[in-house]
């Protein structure tokens, strides 16, 4: 059995979790909400390092 990670906070950011534009511009992941989102839906999480990453399962041939 093979597991994809898929890193957490950019998959967030996709989904429209992010930050209002700070004046230079740049936008952040609400990592508060994509947090809160995580713990109420039980979705698992795998931390590597400092980063978190959604796991999926790959079914092999």
């Amino acid at each position: 059995m093979v597991h994809k990670l898929i890193e957490l906070y950019s998959t967030g950011m996709a989904l429209g979790y992010s930050t209002s534009p700070n004046p230079k511009g740049v936008i952040y992941p609400n990592r508060k909400r994509i947090d809160k989102v995580d713990e109420n839906g039980e979705i698992s999480i795998c931390s590597r390092g400092v980063s978190k990453y959604l796991t999926e399962e790959i079914s092999s041939r």
